[in-house]
């Protein structure tokens, strides 16, 4: 079912960024299913599996709401592509006005009331108001990507190529003090903030290989995090702090595993013969 914003959000939500503070609850992610792109949610100890979208479109990068009642993604297909937010059963879903396609990988203020996202147009981050007012650019340079804001809403993380390869960079809310946090020679993408805001964990490329790291949220104190002959990638803290999700090919297809944030206790989440991507953990 289709409607307006409003309707697609439980009374007082407000959709916020990735591990925003809280219990552990389930974790949603994207799956390709038969050519399908589908979000589900799942317990983190592998139980309870639904599915939350349909095959009318592909529903791709989901992130729970800040009190884990709604979802906000990015979806394409037959119907108005674009921004779209879902309750966590998957029902009452809307688009956000004035999102396209080209709005990639959605985050949302703390505080709620506003998303910021990366345009694929142009590769910059923007902000933009949920009724689909008041768009703001933030970021500078060129080909900026995956946007995520910090739990106090005063800080945004992306990554950038603008320099060849691509670097960690944050910046103000507002637009102000953009800093590089990351300096080398290979890829380093995706971030998510602690939920303490003190550190960041994003995963690197380096000669095909994909590891999982974390750091300080001023780029010092880079720490290796996995080291395994598969793909470990796209990595989120859990609400509590305590954990980490993120996505593995240790068993030939992609599957979702948690691992304590020193990079020890790892176990797998997801065990079926489909890829699974993009991991987010609800706020409970």
């Amino acid at each position: 079912m289709t409607g307006t914003l409003a309707s697609a959000l439980p009374a007082g939500a407000a959709l916020a960024p990735r591990s925003f503070p809280g219990q552990n609850g389930r974790i949603a992610f994207e799956r390709l299913s038969n050519g399908h792109w589908l979000i589900f949610s799942v317990q983190s100890d592998g139980k309870g599996q639904l599915l939350l979208t349909d095959r009318t479109m592909d529903s791709f990068t989901p992130t729970w709401s800040s009190d884990g009642t709604a979802i906000v993604f990015r979806r394409r297909g037959s119907g108005p592509e674009g921004i779209w937010t879902m309750r966590s059963d998957g029902s009452t879903q809307a688009r956000i006005p004035n999102t396209s396609w080209d709005c990639g990988f959605p985050a949302w203020s703390p505080v709620g009331g506003e998303v910021v996202y990366a345009n694929a147009t142009d590769g910059q981050i923007y902000r933009i108001l949920t009724d689909g007012t008041g768009r703001t650019k933030v970021s500078g340079g060129k080909q900026n990507g995956y946007p995520v804001w910090s739990p106090d809403s005063t800080r945004i993380a992306f990554v950038s190529s603008r320099d060849g390869d691509t670097e960690i960079f944050v910046v103000n809310a507002d637009g102000s003090s953009e800093t590089q946090l990351t300096h080398n020679s290979v890829t380093d993408t995706l971030p998510d903030w602690s939920p303490d805001g003190s550190q960041i964990v994003f995963q690197r490329a380096h000669k095909g290989d994909l590891e999982i790291y974390s750091m300080n949220a001023d780029g010092s104190g880079i720490t290796r995090l996995t080291n395994h002959s598969g793909v470990d990638m796209m990595p989120v803290w859990s609400p509590n702090g305590d954990k980490i999700a993120f996505v593995s090919s240790d068993g030939g297809d992609t599957e979702i595993y948690t691992m304590k944030v020193d990079g020890t206790a790892r176990t797998q989440v997801t065990h079926n013969t489909l890829d699974d991507y993009y991991p987010d953990w609800q706020s409970a």
